[in-house]
């Protein structure tokens, strides 16, 4: 994700420092907090200039300490480098690295999901409302005890209707942040449009400082050092060409950077300055008029052909494609499909080396494409470049005018390109480009030999050592098939040979090579043609197969139907298509889904309005997913929500992992689903799934002001179930004192018992909260309580080592010898953690110090397996019984000398330890290790009975398994 920042064009020397005296920049970098814009035009330099601040800043973190956080948004990136949900995940995964005080909020989200969808990440997709919040919190949270600063570059290339949320979304996140005095400052880079210039922040406009950056670009790339020279009879007409280029590139850097090596040719071939003036005069000074001219003026007439290909490559791929996969992407188009299978590099035109083919590049686009170098821990080492466009105005250009007008300069089809581009919209040249990628992909498969025996790992091995474009291929193949639409083949029985030809390969090859995707892209085992031209749209495919009495009810590995993929991708035309060829409407998979719950928990309302009308059964439960209103709510389709109350869903139908669909809707954080739901009649006390009710679920998302609604909806404080136990419980677990204070005053029962830690209380005491401890004690919570985890209060107070709330419990009336939990009781637990003043503060209040029970049987016998020497003589000092019985070990003596603690076996004996006594070890084969020999000593003269005891049972574990392991010598034994 970090690549597009490594690859954006560095600042040229003595430039980009005028920022640093700029008032506006000074005053956002003097404050705490707040927010600043850098704006300009497409090629101003506004990237450059986000890397030469971040790097500035970076440098400066030893006398500057904080966090930084950056994302370079790229148009011509992955999707993860091009959207609002891969920023979001970015700039989490650097907040976590930096500050891992931040990690707990989305560390209970994530097993949450874990625990709804399972392991398998197939089965569920990070959305952006929930890591918005998550992000949000996260960033507020953080600046409150360190300043952090954020980046974000070319927010524009996101796309206008998300640059303009994320404006508002970081104009939020500047606002909580002055409400919690937290320092969080940040600043972006876009264009003028498509962010309002009515969003508040400073607000700096690249193209009105930046004349003197392009005037160093220009005089430092310009070849006239020979031309300026006093003695030079041009040297006025040559520094007005100067002057002429500065004035023309009206602060674009990308215009200067486009037209100068244009110059500088025109200088070699011996032009005359006032020739090149003029020549100049007619360049455009608009970025798409420029690229207009080099498409007609710079490309030549012999490379237009494949240079049509390489943009269309460069434009319309998934993702931006490696010089190798170039070079077989260029190859591909024309490859003769006939049985003799001719490859890629078989081809005349086959370009056989990555050399040849960046310096291909370069001349094929005229200057528009270049090679970047790939920076990615996953890179290729014979390969790291990637083929993309200079600057993502060049896209905007090709996509809107410039292929058309590629097209119609082509040698060959030019007539039916130049009607083309005359009679149909862009968006129909936009299909036949896709239409010239998908057969590329399809060409390739074909003919390419895919292992479809061997084991996985000697298959992706031979895959990606002779196949170097197949993974591509395999993972784009029915995307570009989707989008060229009906553009695809003239020949449908012609298309439908090659892609039956191809399909086990491209089952195979994708599962081999993308083992690892969390795509619901990634064909499952046993996937037919008919399965996967449903998932992509192909509806002359599938109607060709139905018509060849294929069964369109055939599964695959996870017991989709064709109806299940057409009802997940929203293809309804498919959906009618099956459906007249005897297609099942109420099939399930192996998860119990339905076509009706894809199609609703995937937001494809024409397709769910179809499938009612056909009359399925609104209502019918499948499986974890509930019904399809649970599963349109937990997707946040509101609409369809509403479409299937209209038609008669029940709101209250329990089943699924959330128990309902009111559940659903606030685990997700939809108020407006939520109010959907109430206002048709949810039922706001309904039992059942993961939280128990939907109070319980409110208060675990932190909704505070959805728990007052659902109060004032009549929500029931006390209502008992779920992971917590109740609603309060979940409150104090999740640190929302302003949820618990708000769940005491609706009469929330203080000592209500339940869930894993038991109590509030001892929720509380467990999650460390010092301030929700005393508000539940000043609420009358019994200090005494039993149960869940710990047993009670002081005993979970003591296992965190929380000595300020161990004192508040006992002034507030704990009893310090209180029984249960796995220690037993307090005394014990604090031994065992190995907490001195601890112990000393429960001695001093009284605590029992020879008190039965937990698991080693009393306070002596922990110490003395720990190896606590001073915690040992502390308990005998203050009376311990040294020979009491009970426990893991049976007495004090044994658990030191099993532990191999020879000075506690000394204290032990000094303090009178009786070396006969029996106790639970003594009737077991009680194996000794080498390091544990020498405690011997310690036995040997306290008595002849012990010694002859213990080395018989010495003496039958040597003979034994686990001695014969140890191979004690003869010498050592008759030492022994």
């Amino acid at each position: 994700m970090l690549d597009r920042r490594s690859n954006v064009e560095q600042p040229h020397p003595n430039t980009c420092e005028w920022i640093l005296e700029l008032a506006e920049y000074k005053a956002w970098k003097a404050d705490s907090r707040g927010l600043i814009w850098i704006k300009g035009k497409p090629g101003a330099g506004k990237s450059t200039l986000m890397a030469f601040l971040y790097s500035r800043l970076k440098e400066k973190r030893c006398t500057e300490p904080g966090i930084y956080l950056e994302f370079f948004y790229n148009a011509r990136g992955t999707e993860m480098q091009r959207t609002p949900l891969g920023m979001l995940r970015s700039l989490l995964n650097q907040l976590f690295r930096q500050d891992s005080v931040t990690c707990t909020s989305v560390r209970e989200v994530y097993k949450e999901k874990r625990t709804a969808f399972g392991l398998d990440k197939r089965n569920w997709e990070w959305q952006r409302p929930e890591l918005e919040s998550i992000l949000l919190h996260a960033v507020v949270t953080s600046a409150q005890h360190q300043p952090v600063t954020i980046f974000v570059d070319a927010l524009d290339e996101a796309g206008e209707q998300s640059a303009r949320e994320m404006a508002t979304y970081f104009h939020h996140i500047n606002d909580r942040t002055v409400i919690a005095a937290a320092q969080t400052k940040i600043c972006i880079s876009c264009r003028h449009y498509p962010v309002p210039a009515t969003v508040p922040g400073i607000e700096v406009c690249v193209e009105k400082h930046n004349s003197n950056d392009i005037a160093t670009f220009v005089k430092d790339h310009l070849h006239l050092n020979t031309l300026l020279t006093n003695d030079s009879p041009d040297r006025q007409a040559w520094h007005d060409l100067e002057v002429d280029l500065l004035q023309r590139a009206t602060g674009v850097f990308q215009w200067a950077h486009l037209v100068v090596p244009m110059v500088n040719k025109y200088i070699a071939d011996g032009d005359s300055p006032e020739d090149i003036r003029n020549w100049l005069q007619r360049v455009p000074e608009e970025l798409g008029e420029v690229y207009k001219h080099v498409l007609q003026n710079v490309i030549e007439l012999k490379h237009r052909n494949q240079s049509f290909l390489l943009f269309q490559w460069v434009c319309l791929a998934e993702r931006p494609l490696s010089v190798t996969e170039m070079r077989y992407a260029l190859a591909a188009k024309d490859i003769v499909t006939s049985p003799h299978k001719v490859q890629c590099h078989e081809t005349s035109e086959f370009i056989k080396t990555n050399d040849r083919m960046k310096r291909r590049v370069k001349t094929l686009s005229g200057g528009l494409v270049e090679v970047v170098p790939h920076h990615g821990i996953y890179s290729e080492t014979t390969d790291r470049g990637t083929v993309q466009v200079i600057h993502q105005s060049v896209k905007e250009f090709l996509l809107t005018h410039g292929l058309a007008l590629v097209a119609s300069l082509k040698r060959k089809e030019a007539a039916e390109w130049q009607t083309l581009t005359t009679i149909f919209p862009e968006e129909e040249i936009i299909h036949r480009c896709q239409a010239t990628l998908y057969r590329s992909c399809l060409n390739y498969l074909v003919t390419e030999n895919v292992p479809l025996g061997l084991c996985r790992n000697e298959r992706r091995k031979i895959l990606s050592d002779n196949s170097p474009w197949i993974k591509y291929t395999t993972v784009c193949l029915f995307l570009h098939a989707e989008k060229a639409a009906s553009c695809r083949f003239g020949d449908t029985r012609e298309q439908i040979q090659l892609l039956q030809q191809a399909i086990a390969k491209w089952v195979r090859a994708y599962r081999d090579l993308d083992d690892y995707s969390y795509s619901d892209k990634r064909p499952s085992e046993g996937t037919t043609l008919l399965l996967a031209a449903s998932a992509a749209n192909l509806t002359d495919v599938v109607e060709y197969l139905v018509q060849s009495h294929i069964n369109p009810n055939e599964k695959d590995g996870k017991g989709n139907t064709a109806l299940h993929l057409a009802a997940r991708w929203g293809h309804r035309a498919v959906a009618e298509i099956l459906l007249r060829a005897g297609a099942d409407l109420q099939a399930r998979n192996k998860s119990g889904r339905t076509p009706l719950v894809q199609a609703a928990g995937h937001g494809h309302m024409p397709v769910v309005d179809w499938l009612l009308c056909q009359g399925v059964n609104v209502d019918e439960a499948t499986g974890d997913s509930g019904s399809a209103l649970q599963a349109a709510a937990q997707s946040g389709q509101s609409m369809i929500v509403k479409l299937l109350i209209k038609e008669g869903a029940d709101v209250n139908a329990q089943g699924g992992y959330y128990g309902n669909a009111l559940q659903v809707a606030l685990e997700r954080g939809l108020e407006d689903i939520m109010q959907i739901l109430l206002d048709n009649g949810a039922d706001v006390n309904a039992q059942g799934g993961y939280y128990g009710n939907a109070l319980q679920a409110a208060v675990f998302q932190g909704l505070e002001n959805v728990v007052q609604i659902l109060l004032d909806n009549g929500a029931d404080v006390n209502a008992q179930g779920g992971y917590y136990g109740n609603a309060l419980q979940a409150a104090v677990f999740q640190g929302l004192e302003n949820v618990v204070q708000i769940l005491l005053d609706k009469g929330a029962d203080v000592n209500a018992q339940g869930g894993y830690y038991g109590n509030a209380l001892q929720t509380a005491v467990e999650q460390g909260l010092e301030n929700v401890v005393q508000i539940l004690l000043d609420k009358g919570a019994d200090v005494n309580a039993q149960g869940g985890y710990y047993g009670n209060a002081l005993q979970a107070a003591v296992f965190q080592g929380l000595e300020n709330v161990v004192q508040i419990l006992l002034d507030n009336g704990a009893d310090v010898n209180a029984q249960g939990g796995y220690y037993g009781n307090a005394l014990q637990t604090a031994v065992e953690q190995g907490l001195e003043n601890v112990v000393q503060i429960l001695l001093d209040k009284g605590a029992d110090v020879n008190a039965q029970g937990g698991y080693y049987g009393n306070a002596l016998q922990v110490a003395a397996a720990s190896g606590c020497g001073n915690v040992v003589r502390v308990l005998l000092d203050k009376g311990a019984d040294v020979n009491a019985q009970g426990g893991k070990y049976g007495n004090a003596l044994q658990a030191a000398a099993a532990s191999g603690h020879g000075n506690v076996v000394q204290v032990l004996l000094n303090k009178g330890a009786d070396v006969n006594a029996q106790g639970e070890r003594e009737s077991q084969n009680f194996s000794l290790t080498l390091a544990q020999i020498p405690l011997w000593k310690h036995y040997v003269s306290r008595g002849r009975r012990v010694c002859s005891t213990w080395f018989n049972n010495l003496k039958n574990d040597y003979q034994g398994r686990r001695c014969r392991r140890l191979s004690l010598g003869k010498e050592r034994r008759r030492n022994l």
